[in-house]
């Protein structure tokens, strides 16, 4: 059989590797990330490949972006009640 596996998958799933870096910049520094990784991969398979990209969990980072300043506001007031209570 001369076929291709990949002419016949549905579905290919890859994975970010030092994904965490990209995980804890901000927002507009993990959307770069995550845009970079999937022109990388456009690249390796070829343009001409018909393919979209989906990135679940960046998603879900971006949704609780308004969380994670909430607590980087409070740590950052604990830490001056702190230091000016010391």
């Amino acid at each position: 059989m001369d076929a291709a596996p990949n002419d016949y998958a549905l579905l290919g799933v890859v994975q970010f590797r030092h994904r965490l870096d990209a995980y804890v910049k901000d927002l507009a520094g993990m959307n770069q990330d995550m845009i970079y990784f999937t022109n990388d991969i456009a690249l390796r398979v070829g343009l001409a490949w018909p393919a979209s990209f989906a990135i679940p969990l960046a998603k879900a980072i971006a949704a609780t972006v308004f969380v994670r300043y909430f607590l980087d506001n409070i740590f950052g007031a604990v830490v001056a009640l702190v230091v000016g209570l010391a």
